[in-house]
C-alpha cells in the first residue's frame, strides 16, 4: 500500500512539473456528466494544482461525439478566453478522448492537450496514438484530424 502512495505520490509531482514547465496561461479541464461528478473531484484533490482550473462539461455518452457538442466546448472555450498557451485535460472515455482531442487540435489551430483515461478501452485506443474525431452524418470517426497529446497519463 505504501509503494502505491509513494508512486501515486510521484507521478503527481511528475505531472505538476510538466504543466510548470509548459508555461500554460491557464488549465481547463473537459469531461462528460459521469467523469465530471466521479473523477475531476479526486484529480483536483489529489493535485491541488489544478483545483482553480476551468471545467466544461458534456453529455456523457457515444451519441454526444457530434459537431454541435464540439460547437459547444469551442463557445465555453472563447468564453474562458483560452489561448494558445492554454492547457486541455480531457477527463474521460474514449467518446470524451476523441472529442476533447478533435477541439484541441483544432481550437487557435491547435491547443496541448492531455489525455486522462477512466475507461480500458480508452487507455488502449482513444487515448493513444493521435486519433481524434467525432461522428457526421451516422458515419462513425467521419470527421477527424491526427495530434498527439503533449503528455500520457
Amino acid at each position: 500500500m505504501m509503494n502505491t502512495q509513494l508512486y501515486n505520490e510521484a507521478e503527481n509531482a511528475s505531472l505538476v512539473q510538466w504543466v510548470h514547465e509548459g508555461v500554460y496561461d491557464q488549465i481547463i479541464i473537459l469531461s462528460d456528466a459521469n467523469t465530471h461528478g466521479f473523477c475531476v473531484p479526486v484529480l483536483k484533490k489529489i493535485i491541488p494544482y489544478f483545483a482553480n482550473s476551468y471545467s466544461i462539461v458534456i453529455p456523457s455518452g457515444e451519441s454526444n461525439k457530434q459537431l454541435d457538442v464540439c460547437h459547444h466546448v469551442w463557445q465555453q472555450l472563447f468564453q474562458y478566453q483560452a489561448t494558445k498557451h492554454t492547457l486541455l485535460i480531457n477527463v474521460g472515455g474514449g467518446m470524451l478522448s476523441d472529442l476533447g482531442g478533435f477541439v484541441a487540435s483544432t481550437y487557435k489551430r491547435g491547443v496541448h492537450y492531455i489525455n486522462i483515461p477512466t475507461t480500458l478501452l480508452a487507455m488502449v485506443d482513444a487515448s493513444l496514438g493521435g486519433k481524434t474525431g467525432i461522428d457526421f452524418e451516422g458515419i462513425k470517426n467521419a470527421i477527424g484530424t491526427f495530434q498527439h497529446p503533449k503528455q500520457y497519463m
